[in-house]
């Protein structure tokens, strides 16, 4: 007797196990682990993660408008962004679920291209400063973007900010006058995608050799 109830146990357990362990795996097949703030498709592999302070860098956002429109700044906006900003050739688009809608000027060349968010976000920035200092000189005659095109920038890089939901504690700041209250945010200790192994990648499958921003 106490050999059939030791039998029937032992295969009860057995059977709970085994449930257990599939429940698991079902689980783990159907909801597949996303970075924060990346990329859906499997076609961007993840990135490790660094602590990182902010520094302050004038160099991008001159304080005299003017230099903004010198080689120099121009330089330092163009280091952010590798070759082809950011647009990827993406072979064997079958492969991967969930892809946007391929850029239209590329179908002709049987290439299957998109753009990145980060790329996206920096030429907003970028033409946004653009724009800034073509005002801060009386230059605003020459303003080539588009109202649309800022207005697109503005919204664009709103949802970015809200998308990362960067939550870094900041302190007093130190950087502006003594009688200003608040924040410059320089303290504050940020957990940072690594953007050196983020250029690499756009690098390697970049689908434009022109480097613009």
């Amino acid at each position: 007797m106490w050999k059939r109830c030791k039998w029937f146990l032992d295969t009860t357990l057995l059977f709970l196990i085994l449930i257990l362990l599939l429940t698991v795996v079902f689980f783990n097949q159907k909801a597949p682990s996303f970075q924060t703030t990346g990329d859906v498709t499997g076609f961007v592999p993840k990135f490790s993660h660094r602590i990182t302070t902010f520094t302050p860098d004038p160099d991008f956002f001159p304080d005299d408008a003017k230099k903004f429109f010198t080689n120099a700044t121009r330089d330092k906006w163009l280091s952010l962004v590798p070759d082809g900003l950011g647009y990827l050739h993406i072979q064997r688009p079958e492969g991967y679920n969930n892809l946007p809608t391929p850029l239209l000027n590329y179908k002709k060349k049987d290439m299957f291209v998109v753009t990145t968010s980060v790329t996206h976000q920096l030429h907003c920035l970028y033409s946004i400063a653009h724009g800034y200092a073509l005002l801060a000189t009386g230059q605003e005659g020459k303003q080539s973007e588009a109202h649309w095109h800022m207005n697109h920038c503005f919204d664009y890089l709103r949802q970015s900010i809200m998308c990362a939901g960067d939550v870094a504690l900041e302190g007093q700041q130190t950087t502006f006058a003594k009688s200003i209250p608040g924040s410059d945010g320089w303290d504050a200790m940020h957990n940072c995608k690594n953007y050196d192994e983020v250029f690499q990648f756009l690098e390697r499958h970049k689908a434009l050799k022109e480097h613009w921003i």
